[in-house]
């Protein structure tokens, strides 16, 4: 069951790359130049005021829009959407002994736990105001997260009790 729970999110992960997680509104006031003008066309009231125009530009946060293959360091942001899907493949087909399963296991909370931190500092705590995408990839992660662990947990936990009675 934790299993296609874990597929599910991943899933949902991958899809918010191409989502935008966040947006930004940014102004910018073009400078006028200011013509001269006669100290009666300053006084008269039908003299055309000069006026700033604000154009504003709305930047939105997608992950995939900062990958740029000359720079490692923009692959961590990608990496922390893509990495659930072939992890899974990986823990499920070839991590069959019980140490490489710990092993697997305790990775995959450090993985989970450092891209949920990282989903959660773009997207809240940036200049970004979060979209709906945003929340969705930030409660995957986190979910994921939780799954995890109670995947991890709940069979420690029952062979605990079993073993006090």
């Amino acid at each position: 069951m934790f299993w296609k729970i874990k597929i599910v999110l991943a899933v949902i992960l991958l899809i918010s790359i191409f989502m935008p997680l966040g947006s930004c509104e940014r102004k910018q006031i073009p400078k006028n130049e200011q013509t001269q003008t006669s100290p009666q066309q300053e006084r008269s009231p039908t003299a055309p005021q000069s006026t700033n125009m604000e154009r504003s530009s709305i930047e939105y946060l997608v992950p995939i829009k900062f990958l740029e293959l000359s720079e490692p360091s923009t692959w961590l942001f990608l990496v922390t959407f893509v990495w659930p899907l072939p992890f899974l493949a990986i823990k499920g087909f070839l991590l069959k002994s019980k140490w490489k399963r710990r092993i697997g296991n305790l990775l995959e909370f450090l993985l989970s736990g450092f891209s949920a931190y990282v989903i959660y500092s773009f997207v809240f705590t940036l200049f970004y105001e979060p979209m709906t995408w945003g929340y969705i990839a930030t409660l995957a992660m986190s979910l994921y997260l939780m799954v995890h662990l109670a995947e991890v947990l709940i069979p420690y936990l029952a062979y605990n009790r079993k073993m006090e009675r």
